[in-house]
């Protein structure tokens, strides 16, 4: 399973594809998880800002901050 990870100018943190590619987010846990063949379709039609990203490795190094 993938992420897909929108890189854009002027962003100082990940930023991903909620769920349909109904806009993004800066929360892992709300982020768009897909197979990868539905990765390589999504990247392929913007590869200079859409990267697929494992979903496992991107959870293993995810830094959950709570909310005050």
């Amino acid at each position: 399973m993938f992420y897909i990870e929108n890189v854009r100018q002027g962003v100082d943190c990940r930023v991903w594809w909620r769920k349909d590619g109904e806009g993004y987010t800066r929360n892992l846990d709300e982020a768009w998880k897909v197979d990868e063949a539905k990765a390589k379709q999504i990247c392929r039609s913007r590869p200079e800002q859409d990267f697929m990203r494992p979903a496992e490795e991107m959870e293993s190094q995810a830094v959950r901050h709570v909310p005050r």
